[in-house]
């Protein structure tokens, strides 16, 4: 109930309240129920470089949304005059609330600190249990004062932090802060925060143990107890402790500074499981950031530089299959890795570690080659031929095969005898089920090199029937450890758990849970068993909402040489420009099942992922690169042109293939990433279905390369706009094309099978 001296405003069960006190409106607490959640830190509305604090607002003003305007101005900090303003609106009955924030000086100021930080409660003593997710980050779990996670990467300039803290590595393009704290005689208290970083002129974000209060001291004894703090949340503002440097010098211009974020605290976990929480705050983060189903990287980008997925496709199958080629192999050494000379340590340059990828690559290319009609085979059978000198087995009596020896002997051992190969290896490795790497292992057993989309294709769908037989107690075991590990140890499933050093600190990434999910999906297809549609769902819900990216960075040039609002990373690596850009066919593994899936289990926001991800991933294709970037003599960088500068370019555009692990800063030019430009293409680019910009269209089965997409095409298009879209669909075949008009509601879903015309 408002009075005069108090206001209080919902979103679901959530509920802000603000008071009158002679000095002006100060705020309260964010309540559920009777529960203090959350407030603004401190009850003080924002910071101005930890001098000026302020706590009460002298104005208020209703707004016609139902929110609320509270502003103020300090006469005097660093000898001028600074307003400021907090605008509070409620979210409906979404459980949310959005904060925004504005600084604006008289003049020019330089702050240490600045807008609005949040906090929990002063009301753990640290034996509290607490899981942080930033970005797409390590997760950070404590257990007390010992920590479960491993280390991640801790900076000398960070010498403040406190053990417990949480924080980007760099500034971030997931604006994306879930913690998750509970201790005994306390409610659980799940916080939710993201960031609109078009709005915030700072990228900041950490989750931080305020600090330690005696009870009683300055009106913060909340709790009776010799020593109490709460968790400080930081995103879209600068702290002098979360700064990538050290005591930061923040220029706020006269023209003023922003600050958007919105924020969610409850009790129980929000969509009843932490998987359901991270995806939905991953779909919010998306939809703030400017999502809105046209992505600036299609209108700024595509239509300027005239290139698309289609036409960038056969400019790469035309590469792949230049007679001759020495690209993807020499007849010395084998497959290659890298590029020579592109990788500084030469023994990576050559080596069998991604022949599995050139096999799905070669599959690739026949696939093109049949379902859109080429005439091409000459040079693509001399390539198999290369290939073929160096132990990448291709079948006599189907040169298109790509079954090689590791995954046919490891099928024929395990349908002879059901104790032989990858699988069984994690049993002996780990007989204990309750041993905690279990997840970890097991997903190494089913995804080293064997659980490439084409491999599945090729022999697990025929392991996997023989769930009723010999090898049911060898096979579904580790599956079903994999099941029971997702909630309690999803921060480990990893391929390789024991790497402690490695900037992720041998934490979970997006290939490993797709491929995952990739498995479930197959064992849901085969025996019926609705706990795997679950895994699965579980499995892309984690990798999407974790390891996916949600934002464009700002300040620099709309060219797609940059990682775009999707791009699959490892945790931990969440960083300005290094990420793979195209390493992220597993995600098309996972969505190779949307064909047969029920449509009630589809989650929109994994169909947001693939959306944003085709229209951001072109910066693989040499016309989609226009900027090179170059760092200033003072440490900071800028964007040069491509064509003006002389640069490594040069190496990325000399070979038949052009594929690299970074696409601004470095050399290193990889074939296992060649095939993905083709993977993307037939699953999303647009080679065998299109229904234009406004909507998504893929074609499920072609991501796990089935080939009876030669005798008929299942295609799904999603809209992913909050309006209905009329719009034509176009089936592509050899020599012919099918159209069909279609209506799509608000975020539906369109799915279809469509027969090959008789020739």
């Amino acid at each position: 109930m408002n009075s005069q001296d108090r206001i209080e405003i919902e979103s679901g069960n959530l509920r802000a309240v603000f008071l009158r006190e002679a000095e002006g409106w100060r705020p309260d607490w964010f309540y559920e129920g009777e529960v203090s959640l959350l407030r603004f830190k401190d009850h003080e509305w924002l910071s101005i470089g930890r001098v000026v604090y302020p706590r009460h607002a002298a104005t208020m003003e209703r707004l016609p949304d139902g929110g609320l305007a509270f502003a103020g101005r300090e006469g005097d900090v660093s000898g001028t005059a600074v307003n400021w303003r907090v605008v509070v609106r409620p979210g409906g009955d979404t459980g949310w609330f959005r904060i925004e924030t504005e600084l604006k000086p008289d003049a020019d100021l330089i702050l240490t600190e600045a807008m609005s930080f949040f906090e929990s409660p002063y009301a753990y003593d640290g034996s509290e249990d607490s899981m942080t997710l930033l970005g797409a980050n390590p997760a950070t779990i404590w257990r007390g004062k010992e920590p479960i996670t491993p280390p991640v990467h801790n900076d000398p300039r960070w010498c403040y932090a406190r053990g417990e803290t949480a924080r980007a590595t760099y500034g971030t393009h997931n604006p994306l802060l879930l913690h998750r704290v509970t201790a005994e005689g306390q409610p659980d208290r799940n916080v939710a925060m993201v960031a609109d970083f078009r709005h915030c002129s700072l990228d900041e974000i950490q989750v931080t143990p305020t600090r330690t209060v005696p009870t009683g001291a300055g009106g913060y004894g909340d709790f009776k107890r010799a020593a109490h703090r709460g968790y400080k949340y930081i995103l879209g503002a600068g702290n002098w402790t979360s700064s990538f440097e050290k005591d930061p010098p923040y220029h706020v211009p006269a023209k003023g500074m922003t600050q958007v974020v919105e924020l969610q605290a409850s009790t129980s976990i929000p969509g009843g499981a932490r998987d359901r929480w991270i995806i939905a705050a991953w779909s919010r983060a998306a939809r703030i950031n400017g999502y809105d189903g046209r992505p600036p990287a299609v209108a700024d980008v595509y239509r300027r530089l005239q290139v698309d997925w289609k036409t960038a496709g056969e400019w790469l199958h035309r590469s792949f299959l230049i007679p001759g080629s020495t690209g993807l192999a020499t007849r010395e050494r084998g497959p290659v890795d890298y590029l020579k000379g592109t990788r500084p340590l030469a023994d990576y340059c050559y080596g069998p570690g991604w022949r599995f990828y050139l096999g799905d690559l070669l599959v690739q290319l026949d696939y093109r080659i049949r379902v859109l009609g080429r005439d091409e085979e000459g040079p693509f059978i001399a390539l198999q031929e290369l290939l073929m000198e160096h132990n990448l087995h291709i079948d006599a009596a189907n040169p298109k095969s790509h079954l090689f020896p590791k995954a046919r002997a490891a099928a024929e051992r395990f349908r002879a005898a059901g104790m032989e190969g990858p699988f069984v290896d994690a049993i002996r490795d780990l007989p204990d089920p309750e041993r905690p790497d279990l997840a970890a292992s097991v997903a190494r057993a089913l995804t080293d090199n064997d659980s490439t989309p084409g491999i599945w294709a090729g022999h697990c769908r025929r392991l996997l029937p023989q769930l009723t037989n010999e090898t049911y107690p060898v096979f579904l075991p580790l599956l079903d450890a994999m099941e029971r590990s997702i909630d309690p140890m999803f921060w480990a499933i990893a391929p390789y758990p024991r790497r402690r050093a490695h900037l992720s600190g041998g934490q979970a990434n997006a290939h490993t849970m797709l491929q995952m999910a990739h498995c479930f999906a197959t064992a849901w297809q085969t025996s019926g068993e609705e706990r795997w549609l679950r895994g699965y769902c579980r499995l892309v819900n984690h990798a999407v909402g974790w390891c996916f990216h949600t934002f464009r960075g700002r300040g620099m040039p709309e060219d797609l040489d940059l990682r775009g609002m999707a791009h699959a990373c490892t945790a931990g690596r969440d960083q300005q420009a290094d990420i793979p850009p195209m390493e992220n066919s597993s995600l098309a593994a996972a969505m190779a099942w949307l064909d047969t899936l029920p449509l009630d289990c589809v989650e929109p926001a994994w169909l947001d992922c693939v959306f944003l991800m085709r229209h951001t991933a072109l910066c693989q294709y040499p016309v989609a690169r226009t900027h090179v970037r170059g760092y200033r003599p003072d440490g900071g960088f800028h964007w040069l042109p491509g064509e003006h500068v002389a640069s490594h370019r040069h190496l990325q555009e000399s070979v038949p293939y052009f594929s690299y692990e970074n696409p601004v800063d470095q050399t290193l030019i990889a074939t296992y990433q060649s095939y993905q430009g083709l993977h993307a293409d037939l699953f999303m680019g647009g080679a065998l279905a299109d229904a234009g910009d406004d909507v998504l269209t893929i074609v499920p089965r072609a991501a796990r390369l089935d080939r009876d997409e030669f005798r008929n095409r299942c295609v799904l298009v999603f809209n992913p706009l909050q309006v209905p879209v009329e719009t034509t669909l176009r089936v592509f075949f050899p020599g012919q094309t099918l159209e069909t008009p279609i209506h799509i509601g608000p975020r539906e879903i369109f799915r279809e099978t469509f027969a090959c015309p008789p020739q």
